[in-house]
Formats: structure tokens, C-alpha cells, sequence
């Protein structure tokens, strides 16, 4: 996806094919909360436009043009929605009290601040992770390879301002569950692995 401020392109990139879920979940929430005939596009256009300074009328409606592209992303997003709850009639409960933890992003640094030491720690902890979660969670474990070294340069150098401390995820997992109860007992497995900690 491209939008063009002041004739500099953004480019929404993703770093790794196993990180193209992330994004699409991303694009989601933007459907869902922009994907709406009654938005005014323009209020969205002049609050980009006072973040980043740019000059007033700028954007001249290129953000409208998402607008076509974020409904059929919400429809489709929704249609599986709705087959889920279907099936399972109190999914919206379920998700509502499912439990999550999110920790301050500033707080969650490694503790090394060297780049190849840290990405030595990470191949270690996604050969024994990687070996558990295909143990406790079978077929629905989903173990991909670390982030190669050149997109950890270029995510530190990018987005973290040099520091490799603040680099997250170069080791990565994921599951694949069909029913919510699945998710429920995956994640009650998750906490009995010894000395993993769920931050």
C-alpha cells in the first residue's frame, strides 16, 4: 500500500512472509474502523496533516481512494466473523474475557544490547520453544524460522533508533486453532511451560 504525502510515497512493508498475517489483522482494524460510507475522509486527511506538518489540502483526497479497497477487506473480515459465531454462540463472550497481557512496549527490552547476541539467543529459544509448542500443541503449532539478520539491522535501524535492545521479535510463533476452546486450552498449556514467563 502506498499513499503519497507531499509527493514522498509511504510504503507499508513487511519485513518477512511470516509476518503477513500481522499486517493483514492490521488492515482489519482499519477496515473496521474506517470502513464506513457515513466517514468523513477529510477530518482523517487534516489530522495527518497537522501530525506531520504538512501543508493544509495537501492530500487532496488520495485517502479517500482506500476507501473501496477497506469495505471488501471489513465484508470479508466480517463474513468469517459471523461463520465463527454460528458455530460457537458465545464467541463475543468468550473474547471478552480471554485474558491479556500487554506490557508497555519501552518495558520490554532484551537484555543484552548487542544485536548478535541477541540473535544467537533467539536461534536457542526457537529450537527449545519451537520443540515444546509442537509437543503440547501438535499440528497447530506454527514454528517458522527466526528473522533473518539483515531485516533485524534494518528494524533496529529503522524503528528502534540503533538500539538493538528494543528488537522483539526475532524469535516468532504462532498457532492455528479452529474453535475458540482450542485457543483457550493452547493458551493454558502455554503457561505450564516451565520457565517461561507471559508478559
Amino acid at each position: 500500500m502506498l499513499l503519497f504525502l507531499q509527493n514522498t510515497p509511504l510504503e507499508l512493508r513487511v519485513d518477512a512472509v511470516e509476518q503477513q498475517n500481522d499486517v493483514q489483522l492490521f488492515l482489519y482494524s482499519l477496515a473496521r474502523k474506517y470502513a464506513d460510507r457515513g466517514f468523513q475522509w477529510g477530518e482523517l486527511e487534516q489530522a495527518i496533516e497537522l501530525k506531520f506538518n504538512l501543508e493544509t489540502n495537501s492530500l487532496k483526497g488520495e485517502l479517500e481512494q482506500l476507501q473501496d479497497p477497506l469495505l471488501s477487506s471489513r465484508r470479508a473480515y466480517e463474513a468469517v466473523i459471523q461463520k465463527i459465531k454460528n458455530i460457537e454462540h458465545d464467541f463475543d463472550k468468550l473474547v471478552e474475557q480471554f485474558p491479556v497481557k500487554k506490557t508497555n512496549k519501552d518495558e520490554l527490552k532484551q537484555k543484552s544490547t548487542d544485536l548478535e547476541v541477541i540473535i544467537k539467543e533467539g536461534e536457542k529459544v526457537q529450537q527449545l520453544l519451537g520443540d515444546e509448542l509442537k509437543r503440547i500443541w501438535g499440528e497447530a503449532a506454527i514454528v517458522p524460522s527466526i528473522k533473518e539478520r539483515a531485516e533485524c539491522k534494518q528494524k533496529v535501524s529503522d524503528k528502534y533508533d540503533g538500539k538493538a535492545e528494543y528488537l522483539r521479535d526475532v524469535s516468532r510463533f504462532s498457532g492455528k486453532f479452529i474453535r475458540f476452546e482450542e485457543l483457550e486450552e493452547a493458551y493454558k498449556l502455554l503457561q505450564e511451560i516451565e520457565g517461561l514467563e507471559i508478559i
